[in-house]
C-alpha cells in the first residue's frame, strides 16, 4: 500500500539527490527542509515519516502524549545491537521496571559520591598530563569522563582499561549509525569489515562488564550494587543479560555524552578569549571545587555549549495509534523525527548561532524551556542529567585552574561528526603546562 502524503515535503528525486548530505550532515538537511516546507515535513520513504520543528509539538510528543510514542524505531533498534535492552533503548514494562530499580543511583543525595569520583578521576588525569604535555583533547575528555563513570556508578577505577573501552565505544557507535543510514542494511551475521569491527568492540565492552561484576562496589546505592540486588531479588526478571545491557548502556552513554560536550567547550573557549579568561578567573578564585555553586559561570558556559552542540542531537519515536499534530493526521506506526540541534539553533533563541553563556545566567528558567532538550524531555529524559550537569563544569574548573591548554592545530576547523553523539571530526591537539 502506497504511503499517503498528508504534509508538505521533498519528492523522491530530491531525496535521492541529497542522499550524501542526509548521511554526512543530517542536521543541515533537516533544517533546510523545515525552512523550505514548514513546521512538519513528510519524507517519501516506505513508511510514513515526519520531522517536526515546533517546540510545542515536540513537547506534546515527548511529554504530554508520550504514551502514544514508542522507541520502536530504526535509531534505537540499531543502538540496541550494542546496548541491548538498557534504559536508552528499552520500552514499555522493561523500561519502567529498570528505571525504578536504577533511579536511586541518580538521586540528588548521590551528588557527594559523584563529586568524590570527579576529584579522584581528575587526580588520575592530572598525573597523566603532568608527565605527558601533549594530548588529543577530545580523547582525553573521553578517558576522564569514563573514569568518573567507573568510580561513581561502578565503584571501580577504569584507568587501566579506559583507552580500550573508549575506542570500543566509538567504534561500535560509528558502525551502528552507518547501518542505520543504509537504505538496505546488511544483516549483522554477514562478515563485513564493519561487522567485524562492531563484534570486536562489543567483545571489549562485554569483557569490561565481566570485570565490573567481579569488583565489589563501595557504596550500597551505587549503580552496580542496585543491579546486583535486583538480580538477587528477582533473577528471572532481572537476569544476567539485563545487568549486562544496563552496564554497557551506561558505559556507552554515561561518558560519551559529557566528553563530547567538554570537547566542544574547549573549542568554543579557544575562540572566545574573554569568556575563557572569565572561566579561569572563576576556577582560580573558588575556595574549593567540590560545590557546583562555586562555579555559576562555568555552569552557564557548559549549558550554552550543549545548546550549540547537544550530544544527543537526534530523537525518534514511532506512533502507537493515530494522532493529530498541528492539524495533520498522523497514522499509527509513523516515524517522528526530532532534532534538539535544530530546535536549539532556531529563531526562538536570540542570535542562535552566537556562543553566549549569559543566556543561562538564570539556569533554572532556561533549562526548563521546551526548545532546550540536550537530555530529552518528559519521562524518558536522560536519567544521568543531573550527574552530567555537575560533572562537566566541575571537571572543566579543575583543569582550567591547574593547566594552560594551548592548541597546536586549528581547532576552529575540526568539523563535526554526526554519530550517536556530535563529536569533533578531526583531532584537537594541545600542548599542556602546569599553572
Amino acid at each position: 500500500m502506497a504511503v499517503k502524503h498528508v504534509a508538505p515535503g521533498p519528492d523522491a528525486l530530491t531525496m535521492l539527490k541529497n542522499l550524501a548530505a542526509i548521511r554526512s550532515d543530517t542536521t543541515g538537511f533537516l533544517m533546510n527542509m523545515h525552512q523550505k516546507y514548514g513546521a512538519i515535513v513528510q519524507y517519501p520513504v516506505p513508511i510514513p515519516a515526519f520531522s517536526i520543528s515546533n517546540p510545542e509539538t515536540v513537547d506534546y510528543v515527548l511529554r504530554s502524549n508520550a504514551r502514544n510514542y514508542a522507541k520502536q524505531t530504526l535509531q534505537y533498534k540499531s543502538l540496541s545491537i550494542v546496548t541491548g535492552e538498557g534504559l536508552l533503548t528499552a520500552d514499555g514494562e522493561i523500561w519502567k521496571s529498570h528505571r525504578k530499580v536504577l533511579q536511586p543511583a541518580f538521586h540528588r543525595a548521590m551528588q557527594s559520591l559523584v563529586i568524590e569520583s570527579i576529584e579522584d578521576s581528575y587526580l588520575v588525569l592530572q598525573e597523566k598530563w603532568t608527565n605527558n604535555p601533549e594530548v588529543e583533547i577530545a580523547a582525553a575528555m573521553q578517558h576522564l569522563t569514563l573514569e568518573v563513570v567507573g568510580r561513581a556508578l561502578f565503584g571501580k577505577s577504569l584507568s587501566g582499561e579506559s583507552e580500550a573501552i573508549a575506542s570500543a565505544t566509538i567504534a561500535a557507535l560509528d558502525v551502528v549509525v552507518a547501518k542505520a543510514q543504509m537504505p538496505l542494511p546488511i544483516p549483522t551475521w554477514v562478515p563485513t569489515k564493519n561487522h567485524r569491527k562492531l563484534n570486536r568492540a562489543i567483545r571489549q565492552l562485554d569483557e569490561a562488564v565481566e570485570q565490573l561484576l567481579l569488583s565489589p562496589a563501595t557504596h550500597p546505592d551505587a549503580f552496580i550494587s542496585l543491579l546486583r540486588e535486583a538480580h538477587e531479588t528477582d533473577p528471572q526478571k532481572f537476569d544476567i543479560k539485563a545487568i549486562r545491557d544496563e552496564i554497557v548502556t551506561f558505559i556507552v552513554a554515561g561518558h560519551e555524552t559529557v566528553a563530547s560536550a567538554m570537547a566542544w567547550m574547549w573549542q568554543l573557549l579557544n575562540e572566545n578569549n574573554e569568556i575563557l579568561h572569565t572561566c579561569i578567573s572563576e576556577a582560580k578564585s573558588a575556595p574549593h571545587l567540590n560545590d557546583l555553586a562555586q562555579v555559576p559561570y562555568l555552569q552557564s558556559v557548559f549549558a550554552e555549549t550543549m545548546r550549540l552542540y547537544p550530544p544527543a542531537w537526534l530523537i525518534t519515536r514511532s506512533t502507537i495509534s493515530n494522532d493529530t499534530l498541528e492539524g495533520i493526521e498522523i497514522p499509527a506506526n509513523a516515524l517522528i523525527i526530532m532534532s534538539p540541534y535544530m530546535l536549539q539553533h532556531q529563531g526562538s533563541w536570540q542570535d542562535p548561532e552566537k556562543f553566549d553563556p549569559s543566556r543561562f545566567s538564570d539556569p533554572q528558567s532556561q533549562l526548563a524551556r521546551s526548545e532546550y532538550l540536550p537530555f530529552g524531555l518528559g519521562a524518558r529524559m536522560c536519567i544521568g542529567r543531573d550527574m552530567a550537569l555537575v560533572e562537566g563544569p566541575l571537571l572543566m574548573a579543575r583543569i582550567l585552574r591547574d593547566f594552560d591548554v594551548r592548541p597546536t592545530n586549528d581547532w576552529s576547523d575540526v568539523g563535526m561528526t554526526q554519530s550517536v553523539t556530535l563529536h569533533p571530526a578531526s583531532p584537537m591537539l594541545a600542548k599542556l603546562s602546569r599553572i
